[in-house]
């Protein structure tokens, strides 16, 4: 509905869903990836524009984004959707160096922490952990096999308040048995 009212002029448009593996060809023809949420999980959108070497312009959420975006490093963040958001576009067509900097920057980010070659890495890291901890044992193989959950002892904090109705932590055998005959659920 918004763009039928405004489509700036017909450079903007909405090209629908696209077939699996389209959407890293199409994003390759564009320049920037841009991403004015105030929350956001992974950003695995932003993460894909920049693999195709688009510079991000977001704002800035409390988790996810700044996990991987560097402010004028490898994209940007905007403090607003309007004259903040404006300028930062601005800049990149007026200095088409810092366009390319950012650009090679970007998918260097990806590559270096994302691709499948640094996923790779960072699962053997982790099972190599596990191996020292005494959670994991190795078989003669090489696969390795979990002995006990490395997990159960973590310490959690404790839910926020608001969202005490979400938590699918294990109660405890007490508190289950108390929500089984209060609530007469499973939990």
């Amino acid at each position: 509905a918004l763009l039928s009212a405004d489509d700036a002029g017909g450079r903007v448009r909405y090209r629908g869903g696209l077939q699996p593996g389209a959407a890293m060809t199409v994003l390759s023809g564009y320049h920037v990836a841009v991403l004015l949420s105030d929350y956001e999980g992974l950003g695995l959108s932003v993460l894909e524009g920049m693999a195709c070497g688009l510079v991000p312009i977001c704002t800035r959420t409390p988790n996810g984004l700044p996990d991987f975006l560097q402010d004028g490093q490898n994209g940007f963040f905007v403090a607003d959707r309007e004259s903040a958001f404006d300028a930062a576009v601005e800049r990149l067509l007026r200095e088409p160096d810092t366009w390319r900097r950012l650009s090679t920057a970007a998918r260097a980010t990806v590559a270096e922490r994302y691709s499948e070659h640094a996923m790779l890495d960072a699962w053997q890291a982790l099972m190599n952990r596990l191996v020292k901890r005494g959670h994991v044992s190795t078989c003669d193989t090489g696969c390795h096999m979990l002995r006990r959950d490395p997990f159960r002892s973590m310490q959690l904090p404790s839910p926020h308040p608001d969202l005490l109705a979400e938590d699918r932590r294990y109660p405890g055998l007490v508190r289950a048995l108390w929500r089984r005959i209060r609530f007469n659920s499973r939990v």
